[in-house]
């Protein structure tokens, strides 16, 4: 089942996974962030994911025809296995979100994700430069060396090192997979919808 995400009815993303900047589940925030599967609390099981449902799931995401995440063993080895996630609250990046709404137990489906519903489109305002000899007092980083990973001290921002020359380092702040279509391939695994927690200071009036 193809079940493409458009963009002309939803807004852009807020932006960070499963974030894993480099995981598309989480709300960049890849992605709140989706949890590996585990025993949930009593619930009512149903067939159709709605907003609310605990969703467990197993996923495969592709990117530019490569892989990139999977929660299958055989495509990545480091998998915990599937996962799971509240649909419709924000846990998953929002084009995975939505494109779980509908789908049945035990269906799978192929979600065509665009960089609105993913990660953002690649802004050029986000490739930023400052003077090499001040680098160390702006940013954290073991050495000034391009392809490193750095964090602005006041912000908190995530980068990239792109060149670096005598005057000048430049860093990319654009999210790893800005501008990028995700294609997630994802077989629903369990629907459950969690009971509303019981309050342990309520008291049972037994009426004899």
């Amino acid at each position: 089942m193809n079940k493409p995400i458009f963009i002309a009815t939803i807004g852009v993303l807020a932006v960070f996974l499963l974030f894993g900047c480099v995981n598309p589940f989480s709300n960049p925030t890849p992605t709140p962030s989706a949890s590996p599967s585990q025993t949930p609390t009593p619930s009512i099981e149903h067939n159709v994911v709605q907003a609310g449902d605990l969703v467990t799931l197993d996923y495969t995401t592709w990117v530019d025809g490569k892989l990139l995440d999977s929660t299958n063993k055989t495509l990545n080895p480091s998998s915990n296995g599937p996962i799971q996630a509240v649909a419709g609250k924000g846990q998953l990046i929002r084009g995975f979100d939505q494109g779980l709404l509908g789908l049945k137990r035990f269906e799978s489906a192929n979600l065509t994700i665009p960089p609105s519903l993913a990660y953002g489109e690649y802004s050029q305002d986000k490739v930023k430069a400052v003077r090499t000899v001040e680098f160390a007092t702006v940013f954290t980083a073991s050495s000034v060396v391009v392809g490193n990973k750095i964090q602005n001290q006041s912000s908190g921002e995530f980068g990239t090192i792109i060149t670096v020359n005598n005057t000048h380092t430049t860093i990319d702040f654009n999210p790893p997979l800005a501008g990028k279509t995700l294609v997630i391939n994802v077989k629903i695994l369990g629907i459950a919808k969690p009971r509303a927690p019981v309050d342990p200071s309520a008291k049972t009036n037994n009426t004899k």
